[in-house]
């Protein structure tokens, strides 16, 4: 039951994460860069709900911003 609970909180707080970075109005690259490492962690998540919603995330915070893309 835990391990259900730790994994449904996880994955409310990457959603969260990829939310916060969509949409027109997305907060300022400089306010994001601290999330940066732990969505690139992301990335090789064994969960698929978490690799799809830091995917989104990434896609979100660099789909406009030509400076956000090094």
């Amino acid at each position: 039951q835990d391990k259900i609970t730790e994994l449904t909180a996880f994955r409310q707080n990457v959603w969260c994460l990829m939310n916060l970075c969509r949409g027109k109005l997305r907060p300022d690259l400089n306010k994001i860069k601290p999330a940066l490492p732990s969505l690139n962690d992301l990335l090789t998540s064994s969960d698929n709900e978490c690799l799809a919603d830091a995917c989104w995330a990434l896609m979100f915070i660099t789909n406009g911003h030509s400076s956000g893309i090094k």
